[in-house]
């Protein structure tokens, strides 16, 4: 799995929640959650598709591998991280609509911080020590399919 659109969507990610951030205000929240809402809609939107190519492609094949020391390192891996699906959906559940943010910003601040804290060490590690792996992957699949040519 080429891992250029997964970092892509990485770098969307953290550009949004970065947007969404920087209009945490509890005061002015407090009188429009309107755009910080929509900002919110985009992120889930990208987040989605992420986590779902991740867990039912990208992790299950990485499982497979016949190095065991990938294996038990993705394992720990989704140990670690992999509730992070459950605590988007639960967050999602509780600030659907502006309204919602409005009558309570300083808990949606907390909330966002957290998750975005979340997000954004998930993000770190996994271009650190996950994405790492699967592009010496895939340079072995395709010096695999595609020998160099042998010297005359």
């Amino acid at each position: 799995m080429n891992t250029t659109m997964l970092r892509e969507q990485h770098d969307k990610l953290l550009d949004l929640a970065g947007k969404i951030a920087a209009e945490l205000s509890e005061n002015e929240l407090s009188k429009d959650a309107f755009h910080v809402r929509h900002q919110l809609s985009n992120l889930y939107g990208i987040l989605s598709n992420h986590l779902w190519t991740e867990d039912t492609v990208l992790y299950p094949q990485l499982l497979e591998y016949p190095d065991e020391e990938v294996q038990l390192m993705v394992r720990q891996f989704i140990d670690e991280m992999g509730g992070i699906g459950a605590a988007v959906n639960e967050y999602q559940s509780q600030w659907t609509t502006a309204m919602e943010i409005q009558k309570d910003p300083a808990t949606f601040i907390a909330q966002t911080e957290s998750l975005f804290s979340t997000l954004s060490n998930r993000i770190y590690r996994e271009n650190k020590e996950i994405y790492p792996i699967l592009a010496e992957l895939e340079l072995e699949l395709y010096h695999d399919r595609y020998p160099p040519p042998r010297e005359s």
